[in-house]
């Protein structure tokens, strides 16, 4: 080869490694930013087609979990069901004030038990301790479609989950990736969770939206007013669990919001947060001993009293649930209940004496 020949090459070895280096560099932004990855947004934070209707006629609609208004596409994200911890030595929670929806329930030895729900968009970095299931709690998490977040279960919780079809249940024991064991708590009230791990949990089980229409909203009742009804002075409903678990709700009327005491302390969060609802609901059910360890079966379904604190005021109504279905809340006169926008915390009581000490509040 002349060395005329050798100069006339050159530009094409440079042009080749140029276009390898340009074609590399690409595959490294695609890597790199993530395009043509499955994104939780394509899973969790999907819209039915019926919620792509109601965004064209409306840019903010409510929020089926607690009637918070949010863009349509929020509107009915899968919300995710976790058990939590209440003995006294789990305590402080964590994430409980963060929920937007909390079941408290008895469970055996005196105890109390929270199912706290969240929606896909919630931030809580921290919630737990996670513990273990029990069936009336299952039958809840499955009226709202949720995935259903827990640490085991009691035999009978266990053997219903297995029967429901296509139940979104993550049990830590067979998913620890999606949790932790803190090393600064003693088990078994060590377990937690965080948001991002649990929509990576739908992400990779590819679980997808959730739950219609839940109760009936309205906008907080006014502080002042010459013309509508203003917000009542009365406090929200005491609790008799017993003992540690020993409830108790403070109505401040200028946040019009009850704020939670636990056996006698201001209920706050790990992070400090003071624990609060602006609607609280207390329902009357019965129940019976299952087994030796002295495990509850609760009623869900039926009816059954209730009552109603919002607004300063707390009022009797009636709770109904058919199989499968979420709890409905009715007035006296048999017309739907309307909760203010928000949180919404539901105890429920099996013992008439409490629950009619509470009733008595006004």
């Amino acid at each position: 080869m002349t060395i005329m020949q050798e100069d006339r090459s050159w530009p094409l070895i440079l042009f080749v490694a140029a276009l390898v280096l340009l074609v590399s560099g690409m595959l490294l932004w695609v890597a790199i930013s993530g395009i043509g990855r499955k994104t939780i947004s394509s899973s969790v934070l999907t819209v039915p087609p019926q919620e792509n209707a109601a965004a064209s006629g409306a840019m903010f609609v409510p929020r089926a979990i607690d009637g918070i208004r949010v863009p349509a596409t929020e509107a009915h994200l899968l919300p995710f069901a976790v058990m939590i911890d209440n003995h006294a030595d789990a305590r402080p929670s964590a994430g409980l004030a963060a929920a937007n929806l909390v079941f408290e329930a008895p469970v055996e030895g005196g105890l109390t038990r929270y199912l706290a729900i969240y929606d896909a968009t919630s931030t809580a970095e921290m919630i737990g301790p996670v513990r273990s299931a029990r069936t009336y709690f299952v039958e809840i998490a499955e009226s709202l479609n949720a995935a259903y977040v827990h640490l085991g279960g009691s035999p009978e919780a266990l053997e219903k989950l297995k029967k429901i079809r296509g139940f979104r249940n993550l049990d830590e024991i067979a998913n620890g990736a999606f949790f932790w064991r803190s090393g600064k708590r003693s088990p078994p009230h060590h377990v937690f969770t965080r948001m991002d791990l649990l929509r990576s949990a739908a992400l990779v089980k590819d679980w997808h939206v959730a739950p219609s229409h839940l109760w009936s909203y309205k906008e907080d009742a006014p502080l002042e007013s010459t013309t509508t009804t203003v917000r009542g002075r009365g406090q929200g409903p005491s609790v008799a669990y017993g003992g540690a678990s020993d409830v108790s709700w403070t109505y401040d009327r200028t946040s019009n919001a009850y704020l939670r005491t636990l056996a006698r302390k201001p209920h706050v969060d790990a992070d400090g947060t003071r624990v609060q609802a602006k609607n609280v609901v207390m329902m009357l059910t019965d129940a019976h001993v299952v087994d030796a360890e002295r495990r509850l079966a609760l009623r869900t379904t039926g009816r059954g009293a209730a009552i109603v604190a919002g607004d300063g005021r707390t009022v009797p109504a009636a709770w109904q649930r058919s199989p499968g279905e979420m709890f409905q809340l009715y007035g006296i006169d048999g017309t739907d209940v309307f909760l203010n926008r928000g949180t919404t915390w539901i105890e429920i009581v099996t013992s008439k004496e409490v629950f009619e000490k509470a009733a008595t509040l006004k």
